[in-house]
Formats: C-alpha cells, structure tokens, sequence
C-alpha cells in the first residue's frame, strides 16, 4: 500500500519541479539576452582599440555622444514598464558625462591616427515630452545643452525625437504579480550644434526589461543594445568637410514607480564604444500618467 503513495508523491515533486522550472524560465531568458547584450558589447569595447578607427568612426562617435541619442541616459518610458500610458509625459533629465575622447595630433580628417582623453567632462540638461502613440508605444520630442565642464568652452543646443513600441511581454510566473519581460523596439534621431560642426545621429535598439508588479511601488530595470550612425559635418576652422560612420552602444537603468502617482524617477548609463571613450551616467524624473 505505500508504493501508490509514494509514486503519488514522487509524481507531485516532479510536477511542481516543472512548474518552478516553466516559471523561471522567462526570467532564465531575460538573464541570458541581457548577458548577451553586455558581453557583445564588451567584445566590442575590447576590440575597438585593437583596430584603427577611421574618420568616420570618430564621426559617428562625436555624433552621438553630443546629441540625446549618446550624450543622455534612457527615459523610463510606459512601453519599458508596461503600463497604459493615459496623456503626456514630460521628463526632465540630467546626466554627467565624465570625459570624451579627441584625436591625439590634430583633426582626425587631418592625417591623426590615435585617440586619447580630452579632459573634457560635460553636465547635459534636456526636457522630453513622451506623448502616447496607441497601446505599447510612444513618441518623444526633446530639447536640450550640452554643457561642457572646461573653461571657455561653450555649452550646445542638442535635439532630438524618438519613439519604441512593445513587440512581446512575458510572466514569470503564473501569479497576476508575477515579474513580467518586455521586449520592444526603440529608435532615435539626434541634432547637435557644437561650435566646430554640426552634428546629426541616429539609431536603434532593442529594449528589454524586467517589471515588477503588484500593488504600490513598483521596480524596473531595463537594458537596450544598440546601433548607432552619425554623420559630422565639420566647419572651416577643423578643416572642413564631413564624415560618417558607425557605432555600437548600449544604454539602460533601474527605475522606480507607482501607477497610481504622477512621478516616477529612474538612474541609467549610456555607452558609445570607442576608444578612451567614458559612459554617460544621470537620473530622470518623468512626471504625468
């Protein structure tokens, strides 16, 4: 008579063994596609001084470290966190950039071959408006200064306008507050007007995050590999003419929120691959519905 029961109970641990196992799987797949994103990222900051960078290179690189697209960190959007958002949203933004990276003998257009530190750290401002666009996606519009640090240097307008979509969402378990993942699709155009140039960039992204649910505060962190193309179009007085190139990057953050409050506030990083090149690190307080 104990043999039925105890294939009765081996037969219960090794269903709930496979229920614990289904329900960590989401999270088990957000984990890895996260640290797949970082460590090709990673590769690639490693393998970036390895290899001689062009002109066009640098280009891109300038293009989108002084516009929004690389100059600030991620808005925690409602597409990130999975909420339904019901009007406008405006954040204000701030970030630190600590240093960015110059050619080592003049312009790169120039014949310089190497980079190195500049010395130059900046403080940069914006204000965005992100404005719903249907269910799971939205549109932002920013307007901002790229503030150097350095004496005698003078701050920059930077704009810009972007937008995601959330293409997939996913429990992590089988409880209404269980953790969900979101995976989505962003994209974003960038404007800078420093002195010396004038500066257009762009890229695209896929952003993945982990939302806490529940009642209250809430948790999300999110991450976003990305591609970036820049373009630079230089002024006289660096030698004229302009270039264009390509860069990998990636940006993301820990946010926190209440879907009943009107103010939600997130820290992020933002990163553009290039040699002797520093992230950009800040903190956003999104304010609306």
């Amino acid at each position: 008579m104990l043999a039925p029961r105890s294939n009765l109970a081996a037969a219960l641990a090794s269903a709930a063994a496979r229920s614990r196992a289904a329900a960590l799987a989401p999270a088990a797949a957000f984990a890895r596609a996260a640290a797949l994103s970082l460590t090709t990222v990673l590769f690639l900051t490693v393998a970036a001084p390895l290899a001689a960078q062009s002109a066009g290179d640098y280009a891109a690189y300038q293009a989108l470290v002084f516009t929004p697209v690389g100059a600030l960190t991620p808005v925690m959007t409602s597409t990130l966190t999975g909420e339904l958002q019901q009007g406008v949203h405006f954040a204000v933004r701030y970030a630190y950039m600590r240093d960015v990276s110059q050619p080592t003998a003049g312009p790169v257009r120039l014949g310089s071959s190497g980079f190195e530190s500049a010395q130059l750290g900046a403080n940069n401002f914006a204000a965005t408006a992100v404005l719903p666009a249907g269910i799971g996606s939205s549109i932002s519009l920013t307007a901002g200064s790229f503030y150097p640090s350095c004496d005698g240097c003078k701050a920059h307008l930077m704009l810009g306008a972007g937008g995601d979509l959330r293409l997939t969402s996913l429990s992590t378990g089988s409880q209404p507050d269980s953790p969900r993942i979101l995976v989505g699709l962003n994209g974003e155009l960038g404007f800078g007007a420093p002195s010396d140039a004038k500066l257009l960039a762009a890229s695209i992204g896929i952003p993945l995050s982990l939302v806490q649910r529940g009642q209250g505060m809430r948790i999300a962190v999110f991450v976003t590999p990305q591609v970036g193309l820049g373009s630079a179009y230089y002024s006289d007085a660096v030698g004229g003419g302009s270039d264009s190139g390509m860069r990998f990057g990636v940006g993301g953050g820990i946010g926190v929120y209440n879907p009943a409050s009107t103010v939600a506030v997130s820290l992020g990083a933002q990163y553009v691959d290039f040699p002797s090149s520093t992230g950009v690190y800040g903190v956003t307080v999104r304010l609306g519905k």
